[in-house]
């Protein structure tokens, strides 16, 4: 008998406090050596989605009475949870840097560090990209090329493997809420990925996000063939070697996409691909920056050295300490 057989018998949770209870002690027990770090949280977030509601309407509700269909709903997704399954596919969205994306199986689930990746480029194309990326949400501004912000002075922007949109639309979100206009700064923000239902999925976050007018989405391999330059490039391409899949938690290695988490042995095939491809397509001036794992920083740098032996080079860690982000400034 499972752990939470007694508690998983019987009649209905009475209340959303019962029922958060005894999904929390579904998640908590866990499936085959898996264990949520946070069964408490899973529950309340679980069932906050099912009654249509925020955690804190949830939480003001305690002693509520719970329908029957719900608890039968939150048990399904409570053992699916248990098992491992990640809690954003099974709430459909994903907070990340102040918007709100929905999600499936078809993209990675954004996460935390990649917000670094939208400071610094907000902090690049606002000319202050010599700060350090803790430093760049509040940043003020600056200029570029010949004294212009380079807000004015970009023309392309493009996220490269947009999967959800992530990057684009919160860079979109943000210059939107600074107050650009796209008529004013005649600023292209364009987004690629490989795969059409990831695509369907950023557009319907454009969508969404009332970003669609601001984003031009493209089915591509990498940079689409016979554009114009660039004058900056980002992405977070898949980045995992495959020798590193056995170590992975099984919310990531078991339910994500492979193709969005593994690139080659080392991890590095994707990038190196990219980086190849860079001279050329960048414009003079710009910019480029990439995520990166956590023990790539010699490797990419050394990649982008080779294409680009006269550009500012920069390997940026994360909030950890770790290895996170290549920049290149031409």
């Amino acid at each position: 008998m499972p752990p939470d057989a007694s508690l998983a018998s019987g009649a209905a949770p009475a209340t959303v406090d019962a029922a958060i209870r005894r999904a929390e002690s579904i998640i908590a027990a866990g499936s085959d050596g898996y264990r949520s770090e946070s069964p408490r949280l899973d529950a309340e977030l679980l069932l906050a989605a099912l009654r249509r509601c925020d955690r804190a309407r949830l939480l003001a509700d305690l002693r509520e009475p719970l329908a029957a269909d719900d608890w039968a709903g939150l048990d399904r997704l409570a053992r699916r949870r248990a098992a491992g399954e990640p809690l954003a596919y099974l709430v459909g969205r994903r907070g990340f840097h102040g918007i709100e994306l929905r999600v499936n199986p078809s993209v990675l689930i954004p996460r935390p560090e990649t917000e670094l990746l939208v400071d610094w480029a907000l902090a690049w194309l606002s000319g202050s990209s010599e700060r350090s990326p803790e430093a760049v949400p509040g940043c003020s501004g600056g200029v570029g090329p010949k004294g212009q912000p380079r807000i004015a002075a970009a023309r392309r922007v493009i996220d490269v493997g947009t999967g959800s949109g992530a990057i684009v639309l919160a860079l979109a979100a943000a210059l939107r809420a600074r107050g650009a206009s796209m008529r004013q700064s005649e600023l292209q923000l364009l987004a690629s990925d490989v795969s059409t239902v990831a695509l369907a999925t950023s557009q319907d976050n454009a969508r969404r996000l009332g970003l669609d007018a601001w984003v031009q989405f493209r089915q591509a391999d990498l940079l689409p063939e016979g554009e114009a330059p660039y004058d900056l490039v980002l992405a977070n391409l898949p980045y995992i070697g495959l020798d590193e899949r056995a170590g992975l938690s099984r919310d990531v290695s078991e339910f994500e996409p492979a193709e969005a988490l593994f690139a080659g042995r080392d991890g590095l095939a994707l990038i190196a691909r990219l980086l190849g491809d860079l001279p050329g397509r960048l414009a003079s001036g710009g910019a480029a920056a990439l995520e990166i794992g956590y023990a790539q920083g010699p490797a990419v740098r050394a990649l982008a050295s080779a294409g680009f032996p006269e550009a500012r080079i920069r390997v940026h860690p994360d909030l950890a300490g770790h290895d996170r982000l290549l920049t290149i400034e031409t």
